[in-house]
This record gives C-alpha cells, structure tokens and sequence, in this order.
C-alpha cells in the first residue's frame, strides 16, 4: 500500500518516534497536512487545523494504535479495492469520502 501519514497532536518526542517508526517501515511521513495523505494519526482530542483539513478532505483520521496494527500485521486492501478494516476499527472520525480535485496544503 502507498500510505502518505501527517500525525496531529503530539508532543515533539511521540512524533520522531511515531516519525522513525514509519520511516523504517516505509510508510510516507507528510510533515504538513496535505490533501493527497492517506491518513491523519491524531492523539486522542487533537484539534486544530490538520484534524479540519483532513476531515474537508476525506481523508481517514485514525488513532495510533492504527499504525502500531499495521506495523505488526500489514496493510492491506480488501479484495474489492476497499479499506482495510483496521481503518474503521481505528478510526476517530467517520470522514465522507470525497477526493479533492488538486493537492491542498495546510
């Protein structure tokens, strides 16, 4: 899978760990929120302009325990070209699919 991670609501040293963890597994680190990520990993009650971006986006906000799943099993699309379950099972929000037209930043 090509997943494009942004993380929100973090303090400095739980993001170069959640940072280094995805760099090793090859998973793409977004430093800012982009429209083209694949999912947003926010701390529990995260707020703010990522969490409003992804949300408008479509994007799927998932907590960490998300990405400590898919380091450990995998991530992989359903037979029918649909999510993995892990991201309902991990989701925060329930965004409404919608891909925008050109990337946006934020």
């Amino acid at each position: 899978a090509n997943l494009r991670v942004s993380v929100t609501g973090f303090g400095a040293t739980e993001k170069a760990a959640l940072v280094e963890l995805m760099k090793i597994s090859g998973i793409g680190f977004l430093n800012e929120m982009s429209s083209k990520a694949t999912h947003l990993v926010c701390k529990t009650k995260a707020t703010g302009m990522k969490l409003e971006k992804a949300t408008e986006w479509g994007i799927n906000i998932v907590s960490v325990e998300w990405l400590y799943y898919i380091l450990r099993h995998g991530y992989n699309h359903a037979a029918d070209g649909s999510s993995p379950s892990s991201d309902a099972k991990f989701s925060l929000l329930s965004p409404e699919h919608g891909a925008p037209k050109e990337e946006e930043r934020v």
